[in-house]
């Protein structure tokens, strides 16, 4: 048989390819001829695959040519293929489309190469259909939101426009739009899902997708979904909540901006949706999740938000206090989430410029008290999730997402951390807040000791707080003796604590501790985590 390669050029294959373009074209579509020339290019070429192989290149070819199938009619017969013989076609295009883009567009450097590749309305409209469908279809519509996000990202790397953004949100949402009107609603709930992801992954890109996705109306769809009351497809709502929640992560791959951070805390119609759900017994976990995130976007964007959106913002996290008063957790995931959403809750009004709302939540002891209680729990994921959490509180800078994009928060005041640090050992019978952290940091489980490890990196940042520490003759003694901690994560996390005392207490640290301490810890800090030390001396001489 002769090579696809070999039969690029060869005439007959072309004539076939050209004679089944115009039989697809003309009104008479089903005559035996596109039978008979599917049949003959199949048996020509060698199967399903190869025809898919040939017609795949000539998708991004613009411009008549009377000799070839190329643009449009390359990709009129594979629509065809696909939607006549998708048993033979459907599964195979979607993934050859997937691979061609991702290998042809990224391997484009040449401007006049990369204006010659025609991204056309038929074509997104072609891949957005592979989003719709049941369950079964999973792979080819994977495919097919992997290329529009591709054809968008390229776009938006290289073009600096945005069309193809736009085109796209534009397509699915119509689609979109007749999903609602469709009978089955099984189905319709699937490819609606499929529809919202795609369009959450494309506002991740940047300010521009996110406005165009706002403009546009899509997102409103999502919203609707979300935050339904009378909502009878659970399982569609949670996945949309999933979705948002998805949209208000900070990363370093997809940083905050200031048109996704305005709409996740200045929409009132996302706040009410979400305050109203979080009671909900069945999606009340999945909105209590998504207000901590937006709790966290309030962290990062404290400075950079208008006044319009900080004062709706606020609103909301008066209202997330009063749902937050009125929840009692049962087990130790509700504890878990309740323990994330007040140090969220606490963390963002530490770092607003609202000093009534400051004092309102940090003065609310049922609450604060709630959230730092360690006594009362004896799971020691818990109690490190307790502790790691006020350390995010503390030093809102020592997020790893944070710390990977430079990004730049607002600290709360010395005088909000020594009130929090003072409320821990309140929560907790009134032992002393330094002997709680360190009676965790020797404890025999290592879940416990990382936890309050991480509280510690973040204390030793404050130099209020460092004193009070050093008080404790065994906080040294921790940080010096190597032997009281054996794991690698462990030995890494109390590095970071000497790191970080001896970077942020240079000028005062020399009058609190002897001066041998001093350069045993200047020696721990030059060894890295598994140095070992000979000897070790107290912060007393």
């Amino acid at each position: 048989m002769v090579s696809i390669t070999e039969l690029k050029d060869d005439e007959q294959v072309i004539k076939i390819f050209l004679s089944l373009s115009e039989s697809i074209s003309s009104a008479d579509n089903t005559s035996n001829n596109v039978t008979t020339n599917i049949n003959l290019l199949e048996e020509k070429l060698g199967g399903p695959s190869e025809v898919i192989s040939y017609l795949l290149p000539r998708l991004w070819s613009s411009g008549p040519d009377n000799n070839d199938i190329r643009g449009d009619g390359a990709l009129s017969i594979l629509t065809y293929l696909v939607e006549n013989k998708p048993a033979d076609y459907m599964a195979a295009t979607a993934s050859s489309v997937r691979q061609s883009i991702s290998t042809t567009f990224n391997q484009m450097s040449d401007i006049d190469e990369q204006n010659n590749k025609a991204v056309c309305d038929a074509l997104i409209l072609a891949l957005s259909k592979l989003l719709i469908g049941s369950d079964e279809k999973v792979s080819v519509s994977t495919d097919g939101q992997a290329s529009l996000l591709e054809l968008c990202k390229y776009d938006a790397n290289n073009n600096n426009c945005n069309e193809v953004s736009k085109r796209v949100l534009t397509t699915i949402d119509t689609i979109w739009y007749h999903l609602k009107k469709q009978d089955n609603q099984r189905e319709a709930s699937t490819s609606q899902i499929r529809i919202s992801s795609l369009m959450i992954d494309i506002c991740l890109l940047g300010e521009i997708e996110m406005g165009l996705s706002l403009s546009i109306g899509i997102m409103d769809k999502l919203l609707q979904i979300a935050l339904d009351h009378q909502n009878n497809d659970p399982l569609l709502q949670i996945s949309a909540l999933d979705l948002l929640e998805h949209l208000a992560i900070h990363s370093a791959a997809y940083p905050m901006n200031k048109i996704r951070a305005d709409f996740l805390l200045g929409n009132d119609t996302l706040h009410q949706g979400l305050l109203c759900l979080a009671v909900d017994p069945i999606n009340g976990g999945a909105s209590l999740r998504l207000l901590t995130e937006l709790c966290r976007v309030g962290v990062l964007s404290s400075s950079s938000i208008n006044e319009t959106t900080q004062g709706k913002f606020h609103l909301l996290l008066t209202g997330f206090q009063k749902t937050l008063q009125n929840f009692h957790p049962q087990g130790e995931l509700e504890r878990l989430s309740y323990v994330y959403c007040i140090s969220s809750l606490v963390g963002c009004c530490c770092t607003a410029t609202d000093d009534d709302m400051l004092n309102n939540i940090l003065n609310d002891t049922t609450l604060v008290h709630g959230w730092l209680s360690l006594h009362r729990v004896s799971q020691p994921k818990l109690k490190s999730t307790v502790l790691s959490s006020l350390s995010q509180v503390v030093e809102p800078s020592l997020w790893k997402e944070v710390l990977e994009s430079n990004n730049i928060v607002s600290r709360p005041s010395d005088s909000n951390v020594l009130q929090l640090y003072q409320q821990l050992g309140d929560a907790n019978n009134g032992i002393d807040s330094a002997e709680l952290i360190l009676d965790s940091a020797q404890s025999s489980f290592v879940e416990e000791r990382l936890g309050a490890y991480d509280l510690l990196r973040a204390l030793v940042m404050r130099g209020n707080i460092v004193r009070l520490l050093l008080l404790q003759g065994s906080f040294i003694e921790l940080l010096l003796n190597q032997n009281l901690e054996s794991t690698i994560e462990g030995k890494k996390s109390k590095y970071k604590i000497v790191v970080a005392l001896l970077e942020s207490n240079a000028n005062i640290l020399g009058g609190l501790i002897s001066k041998k301490a001093l350069l045993t810890l200047q020696e721990l800090k030059e060894g890295g985590p598994n140095f070992k030390t000979t000897t070790y001396e107290l912060a007393t001489e």
